[in-house]
């Protein structure tokens, strides 16, 4: 699984990948979504390219594959075989982060768009570049085989080697993931010598548009 976790001049990647606003039904009980579709346009050259594919927690194993069509791809994305699910590593949270369900086993979507041997991976991005503020949110994807929530927040001041100034990381966990597809952002945002870390339930931002890990890393050049 990916993302997240601040170990000392390294932010660590660990699990994530969604929480999930649930549907409800007429009586305002939380509902279960066995499938998720995921849809988007991409553009410039990998519109052209093949197809988008899922992979579970970053692996191998192409569980879907949807033609691009004019740039634009839909998945619907079923329940994952149990295979695929890993339990929840709580072993691996700081202090202050905790977990209603250590049971709860948990996989990743991960997406890549594909030409020929050639892949990239493949994420909805909403980016914030200013001369003050660097920021982005990436929407995430998180199937749960029961509801649990992931909750709290932790903080660390480490030190640049080079230049010695601290440098505090705030990280903050809002997840209330209910079995089946979820969704989630996570939100880096990095002001002088604070950055602050989030993931949270929350629907998929209207803004938020597909990008490559190339087409990501250009608008920071």
């Amino acid at each position: 699984m990916k993302r997240f976790f601040v170990n000392q001049l390294v932010i660590v990647a660990l699990i994530v990948s969604a929480a999930f606003v649930p549907s409800c039904d007429k009586d305002g009980d939380e509902t279960e979504t066995d499938t998720i579709t995921v849809s988007g346009t991409l553009t410039g050259e990998y519109a052209s390219w093949d197809n988008v594919s899922v992979s579970f927690d970053g692996g191998e194993t192409w569980a879907v594959t949807s033609p691009i069509s004019n740039g634009k791809f839909s998945i619907e994305l079923s329940v994952p075989d149990e295979k695929y699910l890993e339990p929840l590593d709580v072993g691996e949270f700081p202090d202050g982060i905790t977990t209603s369900d250590k049971s709860a086993k948990v996989v990743e979507a991960s997406f890549y768009v594909r030409k020929g041997n050639e892949s990239e991976w493949l994420s909805l991005y909403v980016v914030n570049i200013s001369p003050t503020v660097r920021s982005s949110t990436e929407v995430l994807y998180w199937y749960v085989d029961k509801n649990v929530n992931i909750t709290g927040e932790f903080e660390v001041t480490w030190e640049m080697e080079d230049t010695g100034e601290e440098i505090t990381d705030v990280e903050t966990w809002d997840m209330k993931l209910i079995k089946g597809w979820n969704t989630a952002v996570y939100i880096e945002a990095y002001e002088g010598n604070n950055n602050t870390f989030t993931i949270k339930t929350s629907a998929v931002p209207s803004n938020a548009v597909w990008m490559t890990e190339s087409q990501y890393w250009e608008l920071y050049e």
